[in-house]
């Protein structure tokens, strides 16, 4: 947990095809009413990959808005279950609707008073930037990363190593094993 005093912050979103892609398989969404910043990107080594992250979008910020406005009491507790809700209901969405060979990864930043709760799954990142300095705040789910964990091999391995691609959790293909919200405070 990093402890913040307070957070001045800009928000934007853009995406790009990249250099190894044929199709742009990015989404994001950005609701600064409620708090709330999706980053998604599509599994290209999947069917529909774009569907998937486009969906998973869609959904968590519908799920999330209606969550919200459910709850009664907004303390960490039901924010960080209502994330966790969301994402294993968009996982299964993803799976009802594209079949069990789609995923996305996602990142989702919610603003809530005076704290901000930061959940992932797969190897799509969320930074913060204090400072002058990015600080990573996610880990990716991916071999590479499980093998540092182990002290197995250093960061700086892992960023090179043939399993870094390899992820070990997304949304359509879940792993509850894997670790979920970062409150930061």
């Amino acid at each position: 947990m990093i402890n913040i005093t307070s957070v001045t912050y800009n928000s934007f979103g853009l995406t790009d095809i990249g250099r190894h892609r044929e199709e742009n398989q990015d989404a994001f969404s950005i609701d600064e009413d409620i708090g709330l910043y999706l980053v998604a990107d599509g599994l290209g080594g999947l069917d529909y990959g774009r569907e998937a992250s486009e969906y998973a979008v869609k959904h968590l910020s519908l799920f999330i808005e209606a969550g919200l406005e459910d709850l009664i009491e907004k303390d960490e507790k039901s924010i960080s279950e209502l994330l966790e809700s969301a994402i294993y209901d968009t996982d299964e969405g993803i799976r009802r609707r594209l079949g069990d060979n789609s995923a996305t990864t996602i990142v989702v930043v919610l603003i809530q008073a005076d704290k901000i709760y930061i959940t992932h799954v797969g190897d799509s990142r969320a930074y913060l930037f204090m400072e002058g300095k990015l600080h990573g705040i996610t880990e990716d789910h991916n071999i590479a990363n499980q093998y540092v964990r182990k002290g197995l091999m250093t960061k700086e391995e892992a960023r090179s190593h043939p399993t870094q691609s390899m992820l070990t959790n997304s949304v359509g293909i879940m792993n509850e094993t894997e670790d979920g919200i970062t409150k930061l405070s």
